[in-house]
């Protein structure tokens, strides 16, 4: 097989997000109140004394057994497929796309963070390393992030636990 060429994941992203505008499914670049409403309505989300949202989790979607990158493994056929099921898992879901400068506010470094909308939480994640851009993005480079985790249907509090 040719080399993997690791542009295919910008390419995926940018057209799973022109797919969604096309048809009507994204949300583009929501401000922080309409972000903090979407993120109140979720199920087992509660608001602290202090104005920040907490949901237990389990994070298995952070293990190192299941974290793999270009560096120390060869990609391939598995990553294509990869994509390919990220189109076809994302084809007719609502999306939330939203662009952050990373680091510091006068960085070049932006992201494009797009998730399913039932997952508006996560684009409240980073805190003070993330800063809106000063103006509407449209030269500046963009690195994607975007999530395939399924929303559970319920949070379910000390549902596992922690092995000694």
């Amino acid at each position: 097989m040719p080399e993997f060429n690791l542009e295919q994941f910008i390419i995926t992203a940018d057209r799973i997000r022109r797919k969604a505008i096309e048809e009507g499914r994204l949300t583009d670049n929501p401000s922080i109140q309409v972000l903090r409403q979407l993120v109140a309505k979720q199920p087992g989300v509660r608001q602290t004394i202090y104005g920040n949202f907490i949901a237990e989790s389990e994070p298995t979607s952070r293990s190192a057994m299941f974290t793999k990158n270009s560096v120390d493994n060869r990609f391939g056929q598995e990553e294509q497929e990869l994509l390919s099921q990220c189109e076809t898992a994302l084809d007719k879901e609502r999306l939330i796309s939203i662009d952050r400068i990373v680091g510091n506010k006068s960085s070049n470094i932006t992201v494009r963070l797009i998730v399913r909308s039932a997952l508006p939480m996560l684009l409240m994640v980073g805190g003070t390393s993330l800063y809106l851009p000063r103006e509407r993005l449209k030269s500046q480079p963009i690195k994607y992030c975007f999530s395939l985790m399924k929303p559970s249907r319920q949070i379910r509090p000390n549902h596992y636990q922690r092995k000694t």
